[in-house]
């Protein structure tokens, strides 16, 4: 849909990403590094751009997110293939520009949640381009899902694949003390801890939050006295003499009603 003649010089400040450009900014790598090349040895690839609906801008660009950063950081002339393409054709160049450079699977599993949020492409479609199961493409689609505290502590989900997006989503799921557990081994996640390791490691530490609560927990009254305490499961209160008994008893009477 494109060839050599459409190739044109812009101005790189003139133009933007797209709204679904796919690449996060912690996978841009070295951009003076890269600058520096074109600015010695010239722009080899052209990106490909299209037309921006945004009155500030003149262009979107659509693949080459890291050659307009370098060119747009040294004040270079960006080169670049001009597209009359629509969304969903926009959305199947960056497909095959990832298959030809390697993107995280927190990157792909984002934009991919987005085409099929804004119903730019259905999944089925999606999977069938993609050369993936539905099961992958759903697995891969749970990153947006996570909650934020999670990946906050994560800080970096380059190494997190699109199975243990899905564990991390499930385990998060099941409620509050999941999300801390998920949050006490985030380094580990971080790191590239394997699924079927961070589902096991998150029942291991919620197990262990659980013997604590079932187990050790004081009942203290106004005073600072223990008067009770949990042990597996059940509460224990200690009744001094028959009136305290009595006042327990329809405490409970009214607890139980």
């Amino acid at each position: 849909m494109t060839n050599e003649d459409h190739i044109i010089n812009v101005d790189p400040s003139s133009c933007k990403r797209w709204a679904f450009a796919d690449r996060s900014e912690f996978e841009f790598g070295n951009i003076q590094e890269l600058a520096e090349d074109i600015e010695k040895n010239g722009q080899i690839n052209p990106v490909i751009i299209r037309k921006s609906s945004d009155p500030n801008y003149k262009y979107e660009i659509i693949s080459g997110s890291r050659r307009w950063k370098a060119c747009l950081s040294f004040n270079l002339p960006l080169r670049a293939i001009l597209t009359d393409y629509d969304d969903k054709q926009a959305a199947i160049v960056q497909i095959r520009e990832n298959e030809r450079h390697a993107l995280s699977s927190y990157s792909r599993g984002c934009f991919l949640a987005k085409l099929l949020k804004s119903k730019i492409i259905q999944q089925d479609q999606l999977a069938k381009d993609l050369g993936i199961g539905r099961s992958t493409l759903q697995n891969v689609i749970c990153f947006p899902k996570i909650p934020e505290v999670v990946m906050e502590a994560i800080q970096n989900p380059e190494r997190i694949s699109g199975r243990s997006a899905w564990v991390i989503y499930s385990n998060a799921k099941k409620g509050e003390k999941y999300v801390e557990a998920l949050i006490q081994i985030a380094d580990q996640i971080r790191d590239g801890l394997a699924s079927y390791d961070i589902d096991r490691k998150v029942k291991e530490v919620v197990s262990q939050t659980e013997n604590i609560l079932l187990t050790g927990a004081e009942v203290v009254n106004k005073d600072g006295e223990v008067v009770g305490r949990w042990r597996n499961g059940y509460l224990v209160i200690r009744a001094k003499n028959s009136s305290e008994r009595e006042k327990l008893n329809k405490l409970l009477e009214i607890f139980m009603a």
